[in-house]
């Protein structure tokens, strides 16, 4: 039997995943489960037990010391997590865990992908939610060398294992030491419910399976991310941003800035015009014409693919004004380097007045193709276009 975990969505953060670590570091563990709930307890108490096998084992693979606090049962409040967190001593070489598992939701007014949490069952704060985002900016500002954060949290195309695989002596040290940077995870998108089993959440279970039976964050990811079946006809869709990379690797090169075209448009990719495959990218814009902005991939088998505006939208740019894409972590989306080598290019187009339609997503074309496109449909006067290239390696 499948059970909705009422209330609204999810989220995981990786931050500032480690050099290697020193032998003094330290493991730190918040495992927070709402295991007294009539409908959601048996599933939350599966996924105590689970994170409780989870952070012993990572400690016993790779040596950091571990401080595991659970709050379940009588201890499942915001007063309990807040003190938790309050208490924690994080040095610069530390690794924090925090879990959630329980109730979630978010208001109709909130702008940020993360849940609020249903800790407060009882006292003066009864019904009240704990917004997500204010443990995740706590834990960030402690300074780990790698923060893992996740609720699995209500906010399908095969429903995850149940079996969470062996893990292999060898993997958590790869995974937990010599990674750095962050991950981002939403069990749902917003609008959706999460949902939990007797044998634990479904994302919770997907992600402990792609865990323990993949070899590298990459996979885990693709793992771990697809739909998810809740019943009903009904799915839960995780989301993930994804910007790690190994630790040690060196220093990208100065960005690559566009020099084509017309130089009152300029484009520059971050974090150099040499990238490796699954690296995180970012686009800047600068123009000194005011218009709408679209701008598009077109990668080296031809196949162009806008980036913004997305559906049902509409971008602009100001005359002088620098645009960075995606502005954020919480845009919605991200720009990642493909697994295949070549080249490939990033167009920005700026119109006067409103556009014509233009192509979209896996559209095949060249860049002169799309020169041409946009003459016939917007003239010669009204747009003004800037290119730059990115090489995968």
């Amino acid at each position: 039997m499948i059970i909705p975990k009422s209330l609204a969505w999810c989220g995981l953060l990786l931050y500032g995943l480690f050099p290697q670590t020193l032998p003094a570091a330290t493991l730190h563990a918040i495992i927070v489960a709402d295991t007294n709930d009539y409908s959601i307890g048996d599933s939350t108490k599966q996924d105590l037990h689970n994170l409780e096998n989870l952070v012993k084992l990572i400690s016993q693979q790779t040596g950091l010391t571990l401080q595991s606090v659970s709050l379940e049962g009588e201890q499942f409040s915001q007063e309990r997590v807040e003190s938790a967190l309050n208490n924690l001593r994080v040095a610069k070489e530390d690794v924090v865990i925090f879990y959630y598992s329980g109730h979630g939701e978010r208001a109709l007014d909130k702008t940020t992908r993360w849940p609020s949490l249903a800790l407060n069952k009882s006292g003066a704060k009864a019904g009240q939610l704990f917004d997500f985002d204010n443990i995740i900016e706590h834990l960030q500002q402690q300074g780990p060398r790698l923060l893992l954060a996740i609720a699995d949290a209500c906010n399908n195309v095969v429903p995850p294992p149940k079996d969470h695989g062996v893990p292999k002596v060898g993997e958590y040290r790869e995974l937990f030491l010599n990674y750095q940077g962050h991950l981002i995870f939403a069990s749902s998108k917003p609008g959706q419910k999460s949902a939990g089993t007797l044998e634990g959440g479904l994302f919770t279970n997907a992600w402990l399976a792609s865990l323990n039976s993949e070899t590298t964050w990459e996979r885990i990811i693709k793992r771990s991310t697809g739909q998810i079946a809740i019943g009903e006809g009904k799915v839960q869709t995780p989301q993930v941003i994804f910007d790690i990379k190994p630790v040690g690797a060196s220093s990208p090169l100065p960005p690559s800035t566009s020099q084509l075209s017309n130089p009152s448009l300029r484009l520059t990719v971050l974090p150099g015009n040499e990238v490796k495959s699954g690296e995180v990218l970012r686009v800047q814009v600068q123009s000194d014409q005011a218009g709408q902005l679209v701008v598009w991939e077109l990668d080296h088998i031809g196949q162009l693919t806008q980036i913004i505006p997305q559906a049902g939208e509409t971008r602009m740019i100001k005359s002088g004004q620098t645009v960075t894409i995606p502005e954020n972590v919480y845009a919605g989306f991200q720009l990642m380097a493909g697994n295949i080598p070549g080249r490939n290019l990033f167009i920005a187009v700026v119109v006067d007045g409103q556009t014509a339609q233009l192509p979209k997503n896996q559209t095949s074309m060249t860049e002169s193709q799309l020169r041409e496109l946009l003459t016939q449909r917007l003239g010669t006067n009204r747009w003004t276009m800037a290119t730059v290239e990115y090489e995968v390696k």
